[in-house]
């Protein structure tokens, strides 16, 4: 071991770095998958939810 650089970059860190990393990833995808559930159930039984069926339906209803 002569660089000081080497032991910072040693298996038991980069296993740590990795597992904080992975972490982090998955908070944000299960944010991210919060956000959109919600925004698609907003959709299917919010307000709007009546004119869109109604859009999609056409005007001869």
């Amino acid at each position: 071991m002569g660089s000081s650089s080497h032991s910072s970059n040693s298996p038991d860190r980069i296993a740590r770095q990795i597992e904080e990393t992975r972490a982090r990833l998955t908070e944000d995808l299960d944010r991210l998958a919060d956000r959109v559930t919600a925004r698609s159930r907003a959709k299917r039984f919010g307000p709007l939810a009546k004119l869109v069926k109604r859009a999609r339906r056409g005007p001869t209803g």
